[in-house]
C-alpha cells in the first residue's frame, strides 16, 4: 500500500502539480502517526518525514494565496468537484485549509510525543483555527484541548489561570451554540470535560467536581470504553 501511495506521489510530484501538495498532506499526517508507516515512507523517498511535513506546510500556505489560479487548474478543480460537488473560492479554501489542518494536527501530536513542548502547542493552537474557520468546530475543540494539555505538562503544578482555560473550554463545549448528541461530539466532550475535573481535582475543587459529575455522568458514560 505505501508503494503505491509513493508511486503516486512521485507521478503528480513529475508535473509539479498543486494537487500534489494536497496529496502529501494527506500522505505525510498517517506516516507521523505511525512509526512504520513513516520509515517505509523514508526509505522509499528518501525523505525525513517530519522535514517534509514542514515543507508542505508551507507550500499551503502559499497555495492559500493562489486560489483563484487554482479554479482555472482542471485537474485541481476535478478534485474539488470529486469531494465535495460544490466547486467555488470558498470550497477551494476549505480543501486546502482541511489539508493543512489534518497534516498539522499530526505533527503537533509527533512534536508532543517529541518532548518539543512549544512547538506542539503553537501547531495544535494553529489547527484549532483553521478547524474553526471552516466550521468544524469539533476538530477546533479538540486542538484547543491538546494545546492545554501541553500547557498542562509544561507545568504540572496548574494554576488558576490553566484551570479557566479548562473552563472555558468546557463552557463552550457544552453551550447550546455547539453540543450535539452525536457519538464523536460525545466523545470530544467527554475528553475536554475530563480534562477540566483533572484540572480542578489539582486545585482541590471537590465541590465544583461532584457538581459536574451530577449534571454531565451520562455524557462520560456515554463514551465508555469497553474493558477488553
Amino acid at each position: 500500500m505505501v508503494g503505491r501511495v509513493v508511486g503516486l506521489l512521485n507521478e503528480l510530484g513529475r508535473f509539479k502539480s498543486s494537487l500534489g501538495v494536497i496529496a502529501w498532506a494527506y500522505a505525510l499526517a498517517p506516516a507521523l502517526d505511525y512509526v512504520y508507516m513513516r520509515r517505509l515512507m523514508e526509505e522509499k523517498l528518501g525523505i525525513d518525514v517530519v522535514d517534509k511535513a514542514s515543507e508542505v506546510l508551507g507550500e499551503l500556505s502559499r497555495l492559500r494565496g493562489r486560489v483563484q489560479e487554482l479554479m482555472r487548474d482542471e485537474e485541481f478543480m476535478s478534485y474539488i468537484e470529486s469531494k465535495y460537488i460544490k466547486a467555488d473560492e470558498e470550497t477551494v479554501k476549505r480543501a486546502i485549509l482541511e489539508a493543512a489542518s489534518l497534516l498539522k494536527h499530526a505533527l503537533a501530536h509527533y512534536r508532543l510525543g517529541n518532548d518539543e513542548l512549544d512547538k506542539a502547542k503553537e501547531l495544535f493552537n494553529a489547527a484549532a483555527k483553521e478547524s474553526k474557520e471552516i466550521g468544524d468546530y469539533e476538530n477546533d475543540l479538540i486542538a484547543r484541548g491538546l494545546a492545554l494539555r501541553v500547557e498542562a505538562i509544561k507545568d504540572p503544578l496548574v494554576g488558576d489561570e490553566l484551570v479557566k482555560k479548562f473552563q472555558q473550554l468546557y463552557e463552550e463545549t457544552f453551550s447550546k451554540e455547539y453540543f450535539k448528541p452525536t457519538a464523536m461530539y460525545l466523545s470530544t466532550a467527554s475528553s475536554i470535560l475530563g480534562d477540566y475535573l483533572v484540572s480542578l481535582a489539582l486545585m482541590g475543587d471537590h465541590e465544583t467536581i461532584n457538581k459536574l459529575l451530577e449534571e454531565h455522568l451520562w455524557v462520560l458514560n456515554a463514551d465508555r470504553k469497553p474493558r477488553s
